[in-house]
């Protein structure tokens, strides 16, 4: 069973990654403290993402499940501007 988990982190980097084998696209998120994390592959929700430079250097709230030992998104609720 995958339990989801809310995560508060500050993303430093995205990514557009490999489309998933049905042609949807996936993002990487890589964060301050050196994880990185994907979007689940075939989510509608990903559609919905601003660009992913939109992103950096902002303190991202999402949801996430450990399949496989990886963190995969699965949500996004929000980013916030860091604090200079």
């Amino acid at each position: 069973m995958n339990n989801k988990q809310i995560a508060i982190r500050d993303c430093i980097e995205c990514v557009r990654g490999k489309n998933s084998i049905n042609g949807n696209p996936r993002y990487i998120f890589t964060f301050d403290d050196n994880t990185t994390v994907k979007t689940e592959a075939n989510a509608g929700w990903v559609y919905g993402l601003k660009s992913c430079s939109s992103y950096e250097n902002k303190r991202i709230t999402f949801k996430y499940v450990i399949r496989r030992g990886k963190e995969i998104m699965t949500d996004f609720i929000k980013d916030k501007e860091l604090s200079q």
